[in-house]
């Protein structure tokens, strides 16, 4: 509560403040000004600089064959709409829910067997590798029991 009373006070000490800064009301009526002018289409337009800008625009119109800068108003520009087309749309071009979610059953049962015949692999190579160790270590018992 006192946060809030410091800062209305604040507030109304600085605005009795910039009521009596002759500078910084200087600088808001200037802003005002040009805001007026700004809206009314007259910021920095002298006779010399629309006198300049009416010379150039009439040198392109005559270049392009046209009478004067007046005359580019009048003709026609259409412009057409691009049509965009998704490539989302392109791949799903006349499927349907159904099919798409029989394709991805199809692709995860083809995955899950592969899956499966990769488990079996696994499983016989490590038969293969046991029987293969217990051979080897036979044989080294018996080289041992020879020698």
């Amino acid at each position: 509560m006192l946060n809030a009373a410091w800062g209305v006070r604040t507030l109304a000490t600085s605005s009795r403040m910039c009521a009596s800064d002759l500078i910084q009301d200087l600088f808001v009526r200037n802003v005002r000004l040009l805001g007026e002018q700004v809206k009314s289409g007259k910021l920095f337009q002298t006779k010399e600089v629309t006198g300049l800008v009416e010379n150039e625009l009439n040198r392109i119109a005559k270049k392009f064959h046209m009478d004067n800068y007046q005359s580019t108003r009048s003709l026609p520009i259409a412009f057409d709409e691009p049509q965009v087309d998704s490539a989302v749309q392109k791949i799903l071009a006349g499927k349907n829910l159904d099919e798409m979610i029989a394709n991805v059953k199809k692709d995860i049962s083809k995955c899950e067997e592969k899956r499966r015949v990769k488990a079996e692999e696994d499983k016989r190579f490590a038969v293969l590798n046991e029987f293969d160790t217990y051979r080897m270590g036979s044989f080294t018992s018996n080289a041992k029991k020879e020698q």
